[in-house]
């Protein structure tokens, strides 16, 4: 498995993989955010005990962007759904 970077400054990780970015990407470019939160990590504005930015957990990455894939797919496909019961 491809071991990710470890950043030692918040300045150093590329903008789509900051926190600010992917907060506004689920708010205005909802498929974006999810792409971007299942096929890497996000960074945290802190450091941890060994001098390296933080990220989300992968648990909370998958938990946010199934949770909106869920809400576009229901969006989508929901009324299609409620007008075509059987």
């Amino acid at each position: 498995m491809k071991k990710t970077k470890e950043y030692t400054e918040y300045s150093e990780v590329v903008f789509y993989r900051k926190t600010w970015f992917w907060g506004l990407s689920i708010i205005f470019f909802t498929p974006l955010a999810i792409l971007i939160g299942l096929t890497g990590d996000v960074y945290v504005n802190k450091v941890d005990e060994h001098g390296h930015v933080q990220v989300f957990s992968k648990a909370a990455r998958l938990i946010v962007s199934l949770s909106f894939l869920t809400i576009i797919l229901l969006r989508v496909f929901g009324p299609y759904l409620l007008n075509n019961r059987g």
